[in-house]
């Protein structure tokens, strides 16, 4: 305030006590405040009391001590004194009402709409010395936690009093936070109580659960879910944002005093910064945490930042989350699809929340019961499935009846999608993981003639598994940059294991050739890739089917690799008639002179080949002048006979 508005504040005895554990409304708070404001007023300043008074008379007139308000909640967390709950009250009177705001800019010597430090003074020690006030305002946690701002570099009565933005919009109830900050009360499924009785989760939980300043340090995939469980069972919901150095420290600032105001545990993703290093702004960030109250968890933590804390540290090592964890979240997903949840859970071992957040889609004003399939296409379009530069996605049409094959060859198949299926069962349930080394999935290898039913055989167990084929584009892949190949296959990989995708290699011994000795460079990079390629199948969780026509050319290290190889010969005639009849629709007109048996015992074709010939035949058919044009066997004999020069094979006689 002015020197010459200052003299006129006149001097009040004692202070207010403390507000009993249900307090007023933050309005009606602000308003009491006021009224001791108006009582330090001269009478010269008649607008200003009278308006201050007028709302102490409203405040006390519409307050009824009912509920436990979000300031009774902070007082008792941190245990405030009655000067610093004030000091909370009049940092953010000016949000409350244009009032306050003319009053405060009526008292301020630049004429800015906030308190100063001085008015805080005369209103909580009028006769005493500043020596409490200056030792409050420098130790005060609401101070020292950046709830309350103490603004400028005048002297200190001069210095501007407020809160962190949107603190006092916290304060009246609402329901504030970061823009990129997830909701506290978001689905995160059944926790995993077998992790939670751990040594370090009990540890991590007692330490939250204290209230204490500590930060709980989770790193890996699964982090950010665990740190919700670990939260939730100390008692508190977690509030998850992205604390980057690059930016802006009030974001940061704003989650922690909501996390203080609605007593929540801070979980902050903790995003690398640029230079590394001991940085001005890592360093406000650091010291933000430290000054932080109360206890919070750190993600994928920057390292750098990390060391510069003061605070206790408990680290949590970071592990995938276990496919049990995924039958938990199905189970509470769908509760009437409890015999599906195997199956849901081998197929789409989606993070819990998605899980959770896909089965409310599926169910979704749904006037049916839900199925599984619903709740399967539910996830994959939560997953976020998209296409690549390197891949083409393919949703699968072709089912089990549509594969001509071997009974014993199709058993094979049938069993890797039944593999997939019941994986939870054998390596989680009945213990088998540690024989497995941890790997799961299914790597299959298809050889055979091409035409021989490589693809289509893919495109049916990913039909059968309810996923989607992802086709990779060799030439999107391979570059002539070192490294890039290797990349670019990562990011397939990752995308395929992301959306539960059924990864198809065709032409795979282009990429899985053998390695050779070194005799060049190239040749050392050429076996790096394979190198690479091997390990990260060993890691690949999901489905992969090479295809290839020269088996002999690919490296043997992936042979024992394969969960199954199944070899595609050309199909004998009874196979062969099978697939005429496939491509032949009901609806097709064949005229009288057409025996599908007959041509499948003379002409040695595989399954491409007499797919071709059928549409080629029908084409040739429909473009005749007859009135109702027929498929005749002259027209089958052409379109045949065109197959073989294609392939550059001799016409049976």
């Amino acid at each position: 305030m002015c020197s010459a508005r200052a003299a006129r504040i006149a001097p009040a005895a004692g202070d207010q006590t403390a507000p009993s554990a249900a307090g007023p409304p933050l309005w009606v708070e602000a308003a009491l405040m006021g009224e001791r404001l108006a009582e330090r007023l001269s009478p010269v300043a008649s607008d200003a009391t009278e308006f201050l008074s007028h709302q102490a008379r409203l405040a006390r007139k519409a307050w009824a001590p009912l509920t436990i308000q979000p300031l009774d909640r902070l007082s008792k967390r941190l245990s405030l004194s009655p000067p610093e709950r004030g000091l909370v009250v009049l940092a953010g009177m000016a949000e409350e009402h244009e009032g306050y705001c003319a009053v405060f800019c009526d008292l301020h010597p630049k004429g800015e709409a906030r308190p100063t430090i001085g008015l805080f003074a005369q209103l909580h020690w009028p006769d005493a010395s500043r020596r409490a006030c200056l030792r409050l305002l420098h130790e005060s946690v609401v101070v020292r936690s950046g709830l309350v701002r103490v603004g400028g570099v005048e002297p200190w009565p001069r210095r501007d009093l407020s809160l962190v933005p949107e603190a006092w919009s916290l304060l009246q109830g609402l329901d504030v936070r970061p823009s990129d900050a997830d909701p506290a009360d978001g689905p995160d499924g059944p926790a995993d109580a077998a992790w939670l009785g751990e040594a370090g989760p009990v540890r991590a939980i007692a330490a939250l659960g204290a209230d204490r300043p500590c930060a709980v340090l989770l790193q890996g995939s699964a982090a950010e879910i665990r740190a919700r469980w670990l939260a939730a069972a100390s008692g508190r919901p977690a509030l998850v944002a992205t604390v980057d150095a690059g930016l802006a420290l009030d974001p940061l600032q704003l989650l922690l005093a909501r996390a203080l105001i609605r007593d929540e545990t801070p979980v902050l993703r903790l995003a690398a910064s640029p230079g590394g290093g001991a940085s001005g702004p890592r360093r406000e960030i650091a010291l933000a945490i430290d000054r932080h109250p109360g206890p919070l968890a750190l993600l994928d933590a920057d390292t750098g930042l990390v060391s510069l804390l003061s605070r206790p540290i408990i680290a949590i090592p970071g592990r995938a989350l276990p496919r049990t964890a995924a039958r938990g979240a199905w189970l509470a997903a769908a509760p009437g699809l409890a015999p599906a949840a195997d199956d849901l859970a081998a197929r789409f071992p989606a993070p819990p929340a998605t899980v959770m957040r896909a089965g409310r889609d599926a169910t979704f004003l749904r006037e049916r019961a839900t199925t599984p399939d619903d709740l399967a296409e539910a996830v994959k379009a939560r997953l976020g499935a998209s296409d690549g530069a390197a891949a083409r996605r393919v949703t699968p049409v072709a089912a089990w009846d549509d594969l001509v094959l071997a009974p014993e060859r199709l058993r094979v198949l049938r069993g890797a999608a039944d593999r997939l299926r019941l994986e939870l069962r054998v390596l989680d349930d009945w213990g088998f993981e540690a024989s497995a080394h941890g790997q799961r999935g299914v790597r299959l290898l298809f050889a055979g003639l091409p035409g021989t039913g490589k693809t289509l055989a893919a495109e049916v167990l990913a039909g059968a598994l309810g996923a989607d084929m992802l086709v990779v584009d060799l030439a999107g892949v391979v570059s002539k940059w070192i490294g890039e190949t290797e990349k670019n296959l990562s990011i397939l990989f990752d995308q395929a294991e992301a959306t539960r995708a059924v990864l198809f290699f065709d032409e795979a011994d282009a990429l899985f050739g053998k390695r050779t000795e070194v005799s060049d460079a190239h040749d050392r990079y050429a076996n790096i890739e394979t190198s690479f390629l091997l390990a990260r199948l060993d890691r690949f969780d999901g489905v992969a089917v090479l295809a290839t026509n020269l088996r002999q050319n690919l490296d043997k290290a992936f042979v024992r690799r394969f969960d199954a190889i199944i070899d595609f010969p050309e199909p004998g005639p009874v196979e062969r008639e099978a697939i005429w009849r496939r491509h032949m629709p009901a609806r097709a007109p064949l005229a009288a002179d057409v025996d599908l048996a007959i041509l499948a015992d003379r002409y040695p074709m595989s399954g491409a080949m007499i797919r071709n010939a059928a549409i080629a035949a029908a084409f040739a058919a429909a473009g005749e002048t007859a009135t109702a044009p027929r498929i005749a066997l002259r027209h089958l004999h052409a379109a045949v006979r065109l197959e073989f020069d294609k392939a550059g094979r001799p016409h049976p006689t």
